[in-house]
């Protein structure tokens, strides 16, 4: 068990993950179901690609830069 915001660290070394927010489970289960984009945006407000890594063989995850115009 482990606990962290680095959802690229959590790809590389888990095959189950629970995303929470604000102290509420936002989404569980395998990683590969549950790291997309949209679970991405909810968990952090802010758009990411997300794919297998072509070496590493894990999730990647890339956050795109917020317009300067974007709220937190």
């Amino acid at each position: 068990v482990i606990s962290t915001h680095d959802l690229n660290f959590a790809a590389s070394v888990c095959d189950q993950v629970v995303l929470l927010r604000q102290g509420c489970v936002l989404a569980a289960g395998p990683i590969h179901e549950i790291l997309r984009p949209d679970t991405v945006k909810d968990l952090y407000n802010v758009d990411a690609v997300v794919e297998q890594h072509a070496t590493a063989g894990h999730l990647t995850i890339v956050p795109l830069a917020r317009r300067a115009t974007d709220t937190p």
